[in-house]
């Protein structure tokens, strides 16, 4: 666990000291589900895919993107039911 955290957190810093970087993004929401954030997972893909329109994993991080937008609107509902 103090990995992942660890890894995240310097995933962040990395953000930080040159936010224009895709791949940092692209990493940075991979971490982000590791540790069950998917709202800034979903984020930083997004912003990924801004950054990078003509990467060749385009199709790979919109699907990624979108199973878990599902898995998001379904965590939500079972809350709510």
């Amino acid at each position: 666990e103090f990995s992942r955290v660890f890894f995240r957190s310097e995933l962040r810093r990395a953000v930080q000291v040159d936010p224009l970087t895709p791949d940092v993004h692209l990493d940075l929401g991979f971490a982000a589900v590791r540790v069950g954030d998917f709202a800034n997972a979903r984020a930083s893909w997004e912003h990924y895919l801004r950054l990078a329109p003509a990467a060749p994993d385009t199709n790979r991080v919109s699907a990624a993107i979108e199973a878990l937008t599902r898995m998001m609107h379904l965590m939500e509902a079972h809350v709510d039911g």
